[in-house]
């Protein structure tokens, strides 16, 4: 006789004559199940949950080997689950346990790491229990239940930290300060502690120290920008946790100066400018050309390792004002203006021979026709052009050394997606990378087998801000680009 959840199956009835019967145990009436014509096996189903005495009887036929056997056999209720609903958390000296609430119960405790077992309650558990007086630590809490009866039995163990009633706040005493490349923290004194820093654009956190961090600390080669320091400590365990973010400023030296670099020249068809290289730049002309106001050149976009210089050509004769702005995008900022003068109005005939990129800007788009044209080497790109000897008006271009070590790169800054153009290179390997300003790497592609088209670039996940590309040419020539990512 075997119980189950709601039946009973009774097994080896083989006897040719035989009957079975059940009953509550403790009840005095039987209630027949078969007489006389029971297979095996057979189920008794439909039954409440409880105890029942299932009695079966068999024979030869008139009486000859009669036998009579009764057998108990309990009856439980589709499983619970009592302990998905316990909850262990821990306070000031105390632990509170919720969600008991089973016919059966018992709730223990005990040290983490350790082996013994302290009662709190069994079999008369309420709903929250509350242990106390318990000393600062780590504490396991045990809680049985069950329908009764080891029906529906389950055990689980849930941890909880117990914490004294001083709570010490080691985060009070924490100062940031930032220096020429270096970030310096002091008043770190909690037995656990972390220091992490990130961009102001970036989300993204780097570690500075993890739990091995002194009580003052300068930490150096940070990049110059605009950072949060997140500072961590606790008692172990998460006891007596505390967290802050404090703003810095990260600098460089106060004495660099990108200007000392930047030459401007003259001569009877053209200005050239030559040596700016911050991260940050701008260029503007104000003279005859520009109907004495300020003209820009460039914004942000004047500066590349590939080009040799900036040429600004066909102006009429007079006077210009050249005004160069450069910074490492937040320090170390200088600006320059030098007066030149161009004695007579010269087209750009000494163009033919020059590869040049253009100032993409609306004014030079609506003023001057510019061709399309093919530089030596080169195959058709939308932004490499040829200066006709019959442009008339101003011309501003990048001037590339006739190696031709550039990727041309468009539109920048970007907003969703970027295009780079390795023609030059095509039939040959590539390895892409873009990293963000604190060297982080964002994006990494390898192309087999470069073609004549330009390569695409998703940009829209990515935060404002400088990037840039480094491009390995079959694992020999590396060619860095400077672009922006700005979206509204």
């Amino acid at each position: 006789v075997v119980g189950g959840v709601g039946k009973i199956t009774i097994k080896e009835v083989s006897a040719p004559w035989n009957k079975i019967q059940y009953r509550l145990d403790g009840g005095s009436t039987y209630y027949d199940v078969c007489n006389d014509n029971c297979y095996d096996p057979q189920t008794i189903s439909g039954l409440a949950p409880g105890k029942y005495i299932v009695r079966a009887a068999q024979s030869s036929g008139n009486g000859a080997n009669h036998c009579v056997v009764e057998i108990a056999a309990i009856v439980t209720s589709p499983s619970i689950d009592y302990c998905k609903n316990v909850q262990v958390i821990g306070g000031v000296g105390k632990i509170t346990v919720k969600g008991v609430n089973a016919p059966w119960n018992k709730i223990q405790y005990r040290l983490d790491g350790g082996s013994t077992y302290y009662d709190v309650c069994n079999d008369n558990c309420y709903n929250p229990q509350t242990i106390s007086g318990l000393a600062p630590g780590k504490y396991v809490v045990r809680a049985e239940q069950s329908s009764g009866g080891g029906v529906n039995h389950c055990v689980v163990e849930i941890a909880a930290i117990v914490i004294s009633t001083a709570a010490i706040d080691y985060c009070k005493d924490v100062v940031v300060d930032g220096g020429v490349g270096t970030i310096s923290v002091s008043g770190i004194n909690g037995p656990w502690n972390r220091v992490q820093y990130r961009s102001r654009d970036n989300h993204v956190y780097y570690d500075l120290c993890n739990d091995d961090c002194g009580y003052a600390q300068t930490f150096s080669g940070i990049p110059v920008g605009s950072y949060l320091v997140r500072i961590e400590q606790s008692s172990g365990g998460n006891y007596n946790f505390c967290s802050i973010e404090l703003p810095v400023e990260v600098i460089s030296s106060s004495s660099f100066s990108y200007c000392d670099d930047v030459v401007i020249t003259a001569n009877a068809s053209k200005i050239i400018i030559k040596g700016v290289n911050a991260p940050w730049n701008r260029i503007q002309i104000k003279g005859p050309s520009t109907n004495h106001q300020p003209y820009t050149i460039c914004d942000d976009t004047c500066y590349d390792p590939s080009y040799t210089h900036i040429e600004v050509s066909n102006l009429k004769a007079g006077h210009y004002t050249v005004t160069t702005e450069e910074s490492n995008g937040q320090y170390s900022y200088c600006k320059i203006s030098e007066t030149v003068y161009i004695s007579t109005h010269l087209t750009n005939d000494d163009a033919e021979d020059s590869r040049v990129n253009p100032i993409a800007n609306s004014i030079l788009a609506e003023e001057f026709a510019l061709e399309l044209g093919l530089a030596e080497g080169l195959q058709p790109n939308p932004n490499i052009f040829n200066l006709s000897e019959e442009t008339e008006g101003l011309n501003v271009a990048l001037v590339i050394p006739t190696t031709v070590e550039a990727i041309q790169m468009y539109p920048n800054p970007a907003t969703n997606e970027i295009f780079v153009n390795l023609a030059p290179f095509a039939g040959q390997q590539a390895t892409i990378m873009i990293v963000n300003q604190i060297g982080t790497l964002v994006k990494e592609l390898t192309i087999k087998e470069l073609t004549e088209s330009p390569l695409q670039f998703e940009v829209s996940n990515l935060d404002n801000g400088l990037y840039f590309m480094q491009a390995s040419i079959d694992g020999n020539q590396s060619i860095t680009k400077k672009f922006m990512v700005s979206k509204n």
